[in-house]
This record gives C-alpha cells, sequence and structure tokens, in this order.
C-alpha cells in the first residue's frame, strides 16, 4: 500500500510539473504572436572584453539578444543596459541564452575598458559578451541588425545609435512580433513594456 502511495505521489508531482511547463510555454505564447524578421542574422567575428575572438559561429543554436552601445554614452545607454542586466537576470542558469553588446566607439573602448563596464555593471561573462571592431565594420554590422550607428559629432557623446535591441533564434533568425497588424522588427532598449515584451519572446524561443 505504502508502495502504491508513493508511486501516486509521484506520478502527480510529474504532472503538475508538466502541467506548469506547459501553461509557461502557454502564457509566453498568449504573449507573443511571433514573426520571423529575416531567415538569417549577419555574421561577425570581433574581440571581447577577455581579448577572445568571438563570432557569430559561437551562437549557433542559441537565443540571443543584439544592442549597439558605447561605455562614455551620457545619454540613454545607462537605462538600456540596466534594462539589458535585467534581462541577463531573467534567464540567469540559462545555457541557451546569450547577450551580445558591439560597441560604437571602439577606439575608446578598449578590451579593459569593456571588461571595467561589464564588471561594473554586472555583467555575467558567460552569457554576455562586449564586442569591439573596427569602427566602419561595426557601423555596416548594425545597418545588417536594423539599427543606425555612426560617428557624429552633434549626438551626445559624439556618437548616434538606436537604442534598440534585436531577437536572434537558435536557427540564427532574426525574430520578433506583430503589433496592430504589423511586424515590431525591434524592442526599445529604453522602454520597460518593451523589455517584458522581449522577456516573454525570448522565453517562448527558449521552448521552441
Amino acid at each position: 500500500m505504502k508502495k502504491l502511495r508513493f508511486g501516486l505521489v509521484i506520478i502527480i508531482l510529474i504532472s503538475l510539473i508538466w502541467v506548469i511547463k506547459e501553461l509557461f510555454i502557454r502564457r509566453g505564447k498568449e504573449n507573443s504572436d511571433m514573426v520571423v524578421i529575416s531567415d538569417s542574422s549577419p555574421s561577425f567575428s570581433f574581440l571581447n572584453q577577455s581579448g577572445e575572438l568571438v563570432s557569430s559561429e559561437d551562437y549557433k543554436g542559441k537565443v540571443y539578444v543584439v544592442e549597439f552601445f558605447f561605455t562614455s554614452c551620457p545619454d540613454i545607454c545607462e537605462k538600456m543596459n540596466n534594462n539589458m542586466l535585467f534581462v541577463q537576470n531573467s534567464f540567469f542558469g540559462n545555457a541557451d541564452f546569450r547577450i551580445v553588446s558591439f560597441t560604437v566607439d571602439p577606439e575608446n573602448d578598449t578590451e579593459q575598458v569593456l571588461r571595467e563596464y561589464g564588471e561594473k555593471l554586472g555583467a555575467n561573462t558567460k552569457i554576455w559578451n562586449f564586442l569591439r571592431g573596427e569602427k566602419q565594420d561595426i557601423y555596416n554590422l548594425a545597418q545588417e541588425f536594423f539599427i543606425s550607428a555612426n560617428e557624429d559629432k552633434d549626438s551626445p557623446g559624439g556618437f548616434f545609435h538606436d537604442g534598440n535591441f534585436i531577437l536572434i533564434d537558435k536557427r540564427g533568425r532574426i525574430r520578433s512580433r506583430f503589433e496592430d497588424g504589423n511586424p515590431k522588427a525591434v524592442y526599445s532598449g529604453t522602454d520597460k513594456k518593451d523589455i517584458y515584451k522581449l522577456i516573454d519572446d525570448i522565453k517562448v524561443l527558449l521552448n521552441d
């Protein structure tokens, strides 16, 4: 009888775990009508904050978020990366999630500067890479990611860049959601509502 009861408890626990998982996935799907923005994402290969070569090949099979910023940015970058930190912490311990930040000011954002910036921010280096490369290569890459980025003396800090985040799925496709019948394409890195939408969509892609 005790063995029977123990078996029933195990079955109930397994069933409960399955139900919770299904509700979790369903919640993500209900909050996110996902769309493929591009069947492929741009290729890249740059050095990170530790001097290691990191390429788009390293992100195959991962869900990751892309942004463009610079460490001395006096405007939107602080808010963007505090929000990105919130995204990072929402998926702490998930081996299939990553973040990639490209600096638009590689001349001043050396490996050491990027490393110290990440440490101060609280970035987990197992999840989050800060990459630098030739300036024009970065700007061209940003355009391929549907982001505007360039040197501009009239912009705060001398550089212009969108404050948007881009979401890539495990198959290397740029993904987003429909809003008001149209593809959203990007997520605002400064809008908390958009950050919650991004988190919901990441959940969907991680379970895809």
